[in-house]
């Protein structure tokens, strides 16, 4: 009997530890719970601060990529205008080089034409000028070899033409070795007195 009242007496200390030890866990577990609440409230309050800070970055990103692609564009047009302006640039370039080529041609053209030209008009100046000469000469010439055959034919017809010539302005005395040795000076009186 005394056993039996003993062990109920152990039976109820236990079972009081054990509520008591089920307390504290409950106790426990409602702080831990507690707490798990607080965790829970500070991780959704980091996920939305989290989401609004994506949030603004994805906004600054999507402006940047607007502004980007616009400088790109902007750049794009600045580029084709630049090519474009140099192309029309090298065709002028090309066009005027053109245009020099050609009247350096025409100069060239015009200048070997006017050297050929006034080459050729010397040449027919020279040319007339060679034949007038061979033509006075040779009448020279003949002029010289018919005075001579009229002065060896008829000397005396000669002498008073020429003597004749020579009244008709103031006369000079010539002694007679003067007259033998000046064939030039007798050769002037007679070509005047022969015209």
């Amino acid at each position: 009997m005394n056993l039996l009242k003993d062990e109920i007496k152990r039976l109820q200390k236990e079972v009081h530890q054990v509520r008591t030890d089920l307390k504290i866990q409950r106790a426990r577990s409602l702080d831990l719970t507690y707490a798990l609440q607080e965790k829970e409230k500070e991780l959704e309050q980091c996920q939305k601060d989290y989401d609004r800070e994506m949030k603004d970055i994805i906004s600054k990103l999507l402006l940047l990529e607007a502004d980007f692609r616009k400088e790109q564009a902007e750049i794009k047009r600045l580029l084709e205008a630049r090519d474009a302006t140099i192309e029309s640039l090298c065709n002028e370039i090309t066009t005027k080089n053109s245009l020099i080529e050609s009247l350096r041609k025409k100069v060239e053209s015009a200048k070997h034409s006017l050297e050929k030209d006034e080459k050729l008009k010397m040449e027919k100046k020279l040319h007339s000028q060679k034949l007038e000469i061979d033509t006075l000469r040779n009448a020279n010439a003949r002029l010289l070899e018919s005075l001579s055959h009229v002065r060896l034919s008829n000397p005396s017809s000669l002498n008073r033409q020429a003597k004749l010539r020579r009244s008709s302005t103031p006369t000079r005395p010539h002694g007679k070795s003067q007259l033998s040795n000046s064939d030039r000076s007798e050769w002037k009186e007679e070509l005047s007195a022969f015209f």
